[in-house]
């Protein structure tokens, strides 16, 4: 059941990598070549190459180096390098104590392996060739004086990335069928999967998932919006104590901070909001529509419902008529009728958390809908409620990680008000 959620485990900062290998170079360019070569099979990744060589000429090295930190890859824009962390590489390839000059002279000669390592991990790698191309557009604006990086970068990387991921599910049906049955996952994948549904699903969710993520759990980044503030406090407090020393020296070069940040903020503002204002409603009902076509075809309500109860959440953004909607409207009533049955047969004999949260979002369904929910599952609802309620108690009291504890305070919180609910009208009855 954790196909669909978000890892962001890319971007974070890094130590120097010192050390040269043989064939860095060598298998530097195959990767770029070879992403290059998969990425424009869609028409958002050409697109992508062709304003990146309106700003760049050449694609940025791709080392292969190990960090214990948990970052599946990152760019350094001080030395125009992408690097993968073969920490995970080994985790993906299920191999142990391989050494970075071993890994890489294994990915250098061996093709087919390379092969497979790209197909699974290049939506990560277009994540941060966005990175390189946002440090061309906007020079010096991604980061701090300080060191760190701008959260809302990672705004436009996301958006770049994940509307790759959905065009190349769409061109593989095998492959996302694979997804949707549960028959197949890597962490690069989930990670890749998981930004795309959030994104899909609800925009301001989506940017404070972001948000969360990168300025909570990492060191490092700051919004544009908050750093703005933060200069203008500074030099206010300098203009106030310069007028007593007389020293304005301190002041100017101040002022000259503040408006440069303002600008960079206002700029980048306008573009990125137009960015997802243009992008965001087709690429949305796209993706959900896809992920739910094909849901329904096999049968996992879980994602079904989850697909379909946040596409009629956003139905006013999409701006389509009733006859654009027939299908879906058709195949959401037959799956409806088809989950009762199988529930009452079924929920109370799978996994719990497959139970509840195939509850959850049928019954979130039904609300889109202005359905009534059925009577033949309200015991089994509260029951499963009551289980999952139990055990996402205990999963949040135990974990660490911030954003798996906000999903199960969310999941918390939503089948608490169910059963209060329901043992309320229970009572009224």
């Amino acid at each position: 059941m954790n196909l669909l959620k978000s890892i962001f485990l890319i971007s974070f900062f890094l130590p120097p990598f010192l050390n040269a290998y043989e064939y860095d170079n060598e298998l530097s360019k195959k990767l770029n070549r070879e992403y290059r070569k998969l990425i424009t099979k869609t028409e958002s990744g050409k697109k992508f190459y062709k304003r990146f060589f309106n700003y760049r000429k050449k694609i940025p090295k791709t080392l292969l180096r190990y960090s214990k930190d948990n970052w599946l890859a990152s760019y350094d824009t001080f030395n125009d390098v992408i690097y993968l962390n073969t920490k995970y590489i080994m985790i993906f390839f299920e191999i142990k104590d391989y050494d970075d000059k071993k890994i890489i002279e294994v990915l250098n000669f061996s093709s087919e392996t390379r092969k497979e390592f790209i197909y699974y991990t290049d939506a990560l790698y277009l994540h941060e060739l966005v990175h390189s191309l946002q440090d061309s557009i906007y020079i010096g604006a991604r980061h701090m004086k300080e060191g760190g990086f701008f959260l809302e970068f990672e705004y436009e990387a996301y958006l770049i990335s994940d509307l790759y991921f959905y065009e190349k599910l769409k061109n593989d049906k095998k492959f996302l069928l694979k997804l949707i049955l549960n028959k197949y996952i890597d962490f690069y994948t989930a990670n890749s999967a998981g930004g795309l549904f959030e994104m899909s699903s609800n925009i301001d969710d989506y940017k404070e998932l972001i948000k969360d993520r990168y300025i909570k759990e990492s060191a490092g980044y700051v919004s544009l919006t908050e750093e703005e503030k933060k200069i203008k406090d500074n030099l206010d407090e300098k203009k106030f104590l310069s007028y007593a020393g007389g020293d304005r020296k301190e002041v100017d070069i101040e002022v000259v901070n503040f408006e440069r940040i303002k600008k960079q903020r206002q700029e980048y503002e306008k573009f990125i909001n137009k960015f997802y204002l243009d992008l965001w409603p087709s690429f949305s009902y796209n993706v959900l529509k896809l992920i739910f076509d094909v849901s329904f075809e096999v049968k996992n309500y879980y994602l079904a419902f989850k697909s379909i109860s946040s596409l009629e959440r956003n139905i006013s953004y999409y701006k389509k008529t009733e006859d654009d909607l027939k299908d879906i409207r058709e195949k959401t009533a037959i799956l409806i009728l088809d989950f009762i049955p199988w529930c009452v047969e079924n929920c109370r004999k799978i996994g719990w958390e497959e139970a509840a949260l195939s509850i959850c979002f049928f019954e979130k369904t039904i609300e889109a809908t202005k359905r009534v929910f059925p009577n033949e599952l309200i015991e089994i609802r509260d029951d499963i409620y009551s289980i999952a309620l139990k055990k996402y108690l205990a999963l949040y009291d135990s974990e660490k990680d911030g954003y798996k504890k906000s999903e199960y305070k969310k999941y918390i919180d939503y089948f608490s008000i169910r059963i209060s609910d329901s043992i309320e009208n229970n009572l009224i009855k």
